[in-house]
């Protein structure tokens, strides 16, 4: 809306200035673990944060396309800088038996964030004041200045991450060549398999329900656009009540069939999509709502399998490898998964929802031929 209304781009200009963002952070991860694991997840984190900084504060004050690219590749930096040394970082700070409670915690932090985010956008954007987004754009920057003043004044410099017994502790920060780092990467057949099933469930799990289901409805249903929002605010309430008591529940258990089950309802997810064409408004609106929580289970599920998982794969001296790597093939799906839906939803309406549920099962069940390759959770302390 900005890039198109306020300051004339097209709209594939604007869209191009969106994806590179993406296109960037994705692309980061093998360099910015290399640098979480020689100087820290801390000190990267901030370095991450203060591009980003720069980059969405730059964006309130473009007007011409190349100055948007511009300031899109140093929020891509920013943005895949932090996606890696944000969770290395947390697996560093608690006990591998906490592991899962404290991603849960982080993924409860990140949807209030997105619902707060969007409701004080929507609050002070106006197409008619254009000046609106650019103080839209400078709070944007503040609130990383601010995140790395906290993170540098609370968050210890954890240099070690516990060992998997939860005790103990084994060097973060244990120099390494990039090269030798990257062979040991991909020799590691579990994490490789991994990452490319974690591009298909962000792209099921999240884009599909996020980016696509929106003009689905809007276009396919008698789902009104109040009814599109009562299903996203109905998605977003579940993973904030429901997150921490998944983490309890699915805590010590093995994580390759709990990553199937998590695909498992996905596909169903996409699959009770497909009648509300053909039903009335409110038990269309009812049915889209009912996805919505299907689509909240697995997302909890993910928030609390996917990162402590590779943390546990992760040789002590590459975890901001691992991590960095697991966070580029998120951005990938979140960059990829919006053009492979709409030009599905141009070829049928039905294309994404059974693509999708396809998809997810399938990567479901290549998961699940690792069987004991995927490490299960650590044994939670008695007063975890």
């Amino acid at each position: 809306i900005y890039l198109h209304q306020v300051r004339g781009f097209s709209v594939v200009t604007a869209g191009l200035v969106l994806s590179t963002i993406m296109a960037v952070a994705a692309a980061m991860g093998l360099v910015a673990g290399a640098a979480i694991d020689r100087f820290g997840g801390r000190q990267v984190l901030v370095a991450g944060s203060i591009l980003s900084a720069i980059g969405y504060t730059g964006m309130a004050f473009v007007t011409e396309p190349w100055q948007a690219f511009g300031y899109s590749i140093v929020a891509g930096i920013g943005t895949g800088v932090a996606s890696g040394a944000g969770p290395t970082l947390v697996s560093a700070l608690v006990p591998a038996a906490a592991r899962p409670s404290a991603f849960a915690l982080a993924r409860v932090a990140v949807n209030l964030g997105i619902g707060l985010g969007a409701t004080t956008g929507g609050l002070i954007a106006v197409t008619s004041r254009p000046g609106s987004y650019e103080v839209l754009y400078l709070m944007d920057g503040l609130t990383f200045v601010l995140f790395s003043l906290i993170v540098m004044a609370l968050v210890p410099d954890s240099r070690a991450r516990p060992t998997a017994a939860g005790s103990g502790a084994a060097p973060v920060g244990a120099a390494r060549p990039v090269s030798d780092g990257l062979r040991t990467v991909l020799a590691d057949g579990p994490f490789v398999g991994l990452l490319a099933a974690n591009v298909v469930f962000v792209i099921v799990g999240f884009v599909l329900f996020g980016n696509i289901l929106p003009p689905f409805a809007k276009s396919e249903t008698q789902v009104a656009e109040r009814g599109i929002g009562i299903a996203f605010l109905v998605n977003t309430l579940f993973i904030v009540v429901a997150q921490l008591p998944i983490a309890r529940l699915v805590r010590s258990r093995r994580r390759a069939p709990l990553l199937a089950a998590m695909s498992a309802v996905w596909a169903l997810a996409c699959l009770a999509i497909l009648p509300s064409p053909a039903l009335p408004g409110l038990a269309a609106t009812a049915l889209v709502a009912i996805a919505g929580i299907a689509f909240g289970i697995g997302e909890c599920l993910h928030g609390v399998i996917i990162a402590p998982t590779v943390a546990d794969l992760a040789p002590p001296e590459l975890v901001g490898r691992y991590m960095s790597l697991l966070g580029g093939s998120s951005l990938a799906g979140l960059a990829l998964g919006p053009a492979l839906g709409a030009a599905l939803l141009t070829v049928s309406p039905a294309g994404p929802w059974v693509a999708g549920a396809f998809a997810v099962a399938l990567a479901g069940a290549a998961v699940l031929r690792l069987g004991d390759r995927i490490p299960k959770a650590a044994v939670a302390l008695a007063n975890g």
